[in-house]
């Protein structure tokens, strides 16, 4: 752009012109190849992330590519540990108390209005009001019970 004719010439600016329209052409198909590839890096994570890394091949990145892919497996993974795994693995209070579980349902008494929740068996329970009654599994009655959403009933 810098070596086009000035304006003074008979032709300069519109050259100047049509060069300016190819710089402005050439910036937005390397912002779209841009996007494109962060895009099937960010699929790739997240798939990585989803499965095991091993099937996720990444020699076809560049370096910078493959280290923005690096982090976001890694955050990925953390999060998914952090939050998903924590849903699936027993509440904590419930491990601490090792009573002897009952034989059979549990039947409970609620303390509190409780909303809808997923069971360690992930079917979905409630809603129940403030002294509703309920049966249920021994380890989710005693989940109920330490966090004060329950009562047994004997």
């Amino acid at each position: 752009l810098g070596k086009q004719p000035t304006a003074s010439s008979l032709f300069g600016e519109e050259e100047r012109l049509r060069t300016e329209k190819q710089l402005q052409n050439i910036r937005r198909v390397i912002r779209e190849l841009y996007e494109t590839r962060e895009k099937k890096v960010l699929d790739m994570a997240l798939n990585a992330s989803r499965t095991t890394p091993e099937m996720v091949a990444d020699e076809a990145l560049i370096e910078e590519e493959r280290e923005f892919y690096q982090e976001l497996t890694t955050i990925l993974n953390k999060k998914r540990s952090e939050l998903l795994m924590n849903i699936f693995i027993a509440d904590p209070v419930v491990e601490e108390t090792k009573e002897e579980e009952p034989k059979g349902d549990v039947k409970v008494k609620f303390v509190q209005s409780t909303e809808q929740f997923a069971g360690t068996d992930m079917q979905l329970y409630g809603p129940y009001d403030k002294g509703a009654t309920e049966t249920f599994p021994p380890q989710l009655a005693k989940m109920l019970i330490a966090r004060g959403c329950a009562e047994m009933i004997k």
